[in-house]
């Protein structure tokens, strides 16, 4: 049977050097661009991950308010694990931002959709990229 999303529980590392060791097992085993990503997995970030048989198989890492990465395994991308962190992640935080890649366009652009109720999104063409500043709406 496989994993769902609904089904595993978002945790947030304790022991950051463990959890940073586990993370860049994880990237290690995935694409190129996994395995460079693995060099800035450091303990001054905080995680938010999805384990599955004591792997890390998605996390989301920041820096304040700042997103420094979502990452899904290959073999898991597009079963919900990337939305799942992300709204772990802004449920926590009333202002952050991050840069967008090519690659991660269309997942943002859901996003910004999906949040259009209760965020307000700025994008911000910048020499390194594309950057996204969300906000949260007050409801009153």
């Amino acid at each position: 049977m496989g994993q769902h999303p609904s089904k595993n529980i978002i945790k947030t590392g304790a022991n950051k050097q463990q959890t940073v060791q586990s993370i860049k097992r994880s990237l290690n085993t995935g694409s190129s661009n996994d395995r460079a990503y693995s060099d800035y997995v450091n303990d001054t970030q905080d995680f938010a991950y999805i384990e599955v048989h004591r792997t890390i198989i998605a996390f989301i890492s920041w820096k304040g308010d700042f997103i420094e990465y979502l990452w899904v395994s290959k073999k898991k991308r597009r079963k919900g694990y990337a939305k799942k962190l992300f709204d772990f992640y802004k449920n926590k935080h009333f202002t952050f931002s991050f840069y967008m890649t090519s690659k991660s366009k269309s997942f943002w652009e859901r996003m910004v959709e999906i949040n259009r109720e209760t965020h307000r999104v700025q994008q911000v063409s910048e020499p390194i990229g594309e950057k996204m500043i969300w906000t949260r709406k007050l409801i009153l």
